[in-house]
């Protein structure tokens, strides 16, 4: 286990750019990112930095929390989402669990502001 780690989860909506994975008609997602963090400031940051590293544009960090192993159930009729021993898992190495990535079409995607 890494040291002074919990875990967390980061909701997360991407847009869609040119070099991203999501499907062509997708125009952004949502997104739940699950790791492990020294503080929801860094969980948040590591969330960003993994989903920019893997060519997804961030439009906004819409939550973050921590998961509390204790009381963790996966809901059966969510996609995507990790087992208890994938959580566990992530505290021992330290990577990232993309759920799945909810998509919605281009016309609903926000407007960029500049």
């Amino acid at each position: 286990m890494q040291p002074d780690k919990t875990l967390f989860c980061v909701e997360v909506e991407v847009v869609k750019s040119p070099h991203d994975p999501l499907p062509a008609d997708c125009g952004g997602a949502f997104v739940n990112v699950y790791l492990a963090a020294a503080d929801i400031r860094a969980a948040l940051d590591e969330a960003e930095s993994s989903l920019l590293h893997n060519h997804y544009r961030v439009h906004s960090l819409e939550a973050a929390f921590t998961v509390d192993l204790g009381e963790y159930m996966k809901d059966p009729e969510a996609e995507g989402e990790p087992e208890y021993d994938d959580l566990l898992a992530l505290l021992d190495t330290g990577e990232i669990w993309y759920g799945t990535f909810h998509c919605y079409p281009p016309e609903e995607a926000p407007q960029r502001l500049h």
